[in-house]
């Protein structure tokens, strides 16, 4: 009896009037009932026969790009073939005139012939173009020729430096300097120092334009830079006489 109630669609705008019991039929399909939009993070909401018109143009809906076949929101589209997409073709950022793909310009651009690059001639410093590799060889033929002898020379010398005993020499010292350092009552002053954990350092002193210090920790003895953030010691030869007094 009751699926026989007459009844009305409550959807503004419908005019359809029926039974309960084809209600729901008629709900499932009713072209004025308002439905939001299914594509992920859009709140817009339409009547049904509407939502067909606003998805196909719908900013959230995710299309494939044309380069690369990401599926792409419809807003993020130019800002993705602008600076994401890998296959997104572009001019050469050198401008020697190549069309590339985003995913190739790195390859590229080793041998781009607009790429700057150094003379390959041990001691020529010219930097030049690539494509004009060849122009400059041709031009700095002369003094090519010279730094190329001079480096033959260099590399003879140095065959015959490492082949002869006699030439080779081990390391020289380059600064030398004396340092006396006197402690009254060392033992009694090394105690103090030990029981506060901390080294014994002398009185600062310059050589070579540097100041240094000696220090004693843990029985040992060395130089340190003052200034140096982190200490730099130095081999030392020392002769220590301790004070009874």
């Amino acid at each position: 009896m009751i699926s026989k109630f007459p009844v009305h669609c409550l959807s503004p705008g419908c005019d359809w009037k029926g039974t309960y019991g084809n209600a729901a039929n008629h709900h499932s399909s009713c072209p004025k009932f308002r439905l939001q939009c299914q594509n992920e993070e859009c709140q817009h909401v339409c009547q049904r026969e509407d939502l067909p018109m606003h998805a196909a143009s719908c900013v959230k809906r995710k299309v494939p790009c044309p380069e690369c076949g990401m599926p792409i929101k419809n807003e993020l589209m130019d800002e993705h073939r602008e600076k994401g997409c890998p296959h997104s073709v572009e001019p050469c950022p050198l401008s020697c005139g190549e069309l590339l793909s985003r995913s190739q310009i790195n390859l590229h651009l080793h041998n781009c012939p607009e790429k700057a690059v150094e003379c390959q001639v041990p001691g020529c410093k010219r930097v030049i173009k690539r494509k004009n590799t060849a122009a400059h060889v041709v031009e700095s033929a002369v003094s090519h020729f010279r730094l190329q002898s001079g480096e033959i020379q260099r590399l003879r010398r140095e065959i015959h430096e490492k082949s002869n005993p006699q030439n080779q020499c081990g390391p020289k010292e380059k600064h030398s300097a004396s340092f006396r350092w006197t402690i009254e009552k060392f033992l009694e002053f090394h105690a103090l120092h030990r029981t506060k954990q901390e080294p014994l350092t002398s009185k600062a002193f310059i050589k070579t334009g540097q100041r240094w210090r000696g220090v004693i920790d843990n029985n040992s003895v060395f130089l340190q830079l003052r200034a140096a953030a982190n200490p730099v010691t130095a081999h030392i030869r020392y002769n220590p006489k301790i004070s009874k007094t």
